[in-house]
């Protein structure tokens, strides 16, 4: 049967040991028969592997969906990781989640990621559908651990954000038989080329305003939006 409840020693006693175990939650919603990986068999793991450490080859291709719920950032070898992560997935639609902190977590892990890393990643090794997520805790839900929520755009014009409190990414991306899994991307804002879209005729007011109040505009814009979001 599907164990209920979390088996993790570290939570045998107190009140986490009433959480629901990973298994149970995602047949619950999903109907998914889930296989854990993890470094070592301390916490029951399916799977013992070191994502530092080369993936190995009877794995590749096996899953239909996999989540990286907060590994990647524990893991110095974080180009492998990503690596293990996208071979692990079926290539004709395999699914990659990827949820991990952004900011404002210092020593929970070896690195704090910003959306740039997944798309072009993803984008570069020719997956689709990305999608990616900010979550951020609100100043005032701290206490009760809310948080809010608003969809990152990758074609973003405006600088980069700060957040006074935690901030977590969660992305998404489908494997097809184009996908790889070994080429490095170059930063989309520096490759001069954007991987996501098809270009577009600008608009009117884009060829009609000079230079310096197209940005500006773009700007407003953007950061309206995003306070409309948050």
């Amino acid at each position: 049967g599907i164990q209920e409840l979390t088996d993790m020693p570290d939570w045998a006693y107190g009140q986490q040991s009433r959480f629901i175990s990973d298994r149970a939650l995602l047949w619950t919603i999903a109907g998914i028969d889930m296989k854990a990986l993890d470094c070592s068999a301390y916490e029951h793991a399916d799977y013992a592997h070191d994502l530092n450490l080369p993936l190995p080859e009877m794995w590749s291709g096996r899953f239909g969906l996999v989540i990286d719920g907060g590994t990647c950032e524990h893991v110095f070898n974080v180009k492998n990781s990503f690596h293990c992560v996208a071979e692990l997935a079926q290539p004709n639609g395999g699914q990659v989640i990827h949820i991990t902190q952004a900011s404002n977590w210092l020593d929970h892990g070896f690195f704090q990621f910003s959306p740039t890393v997944f798309y072009d990643y993803y984008g570069t090794n020719h997956f689709e559908d990305l999608h990616c997520y900010v979550a951020a805790q609100g100043v005032r839900d701290v206490t009760r651990n809310r948080w809010r929520w608003y969809e990152w755009s990758p074609f973003r014009t405006g600088p980069s954000v700060t957040f006074s409190t935690q901030c977590a990414v969660v992305f998404t991306a489908a494997k097809t038989p184009n996908s790889s899994s070994d080429t490095m991307p170059v930063q989309g804002q520096y490759r001069g080329s954007c991987l996501y879209r098809t270009p577009v005729n600008p608009p009117l007011w884009r060829r009609v305003l000079p230079g310096w109040l197209h940005v500006l505009a773009r700007r407003v814009l953007w950061h309206r939006d995003l306070i409309g979001r948050f």
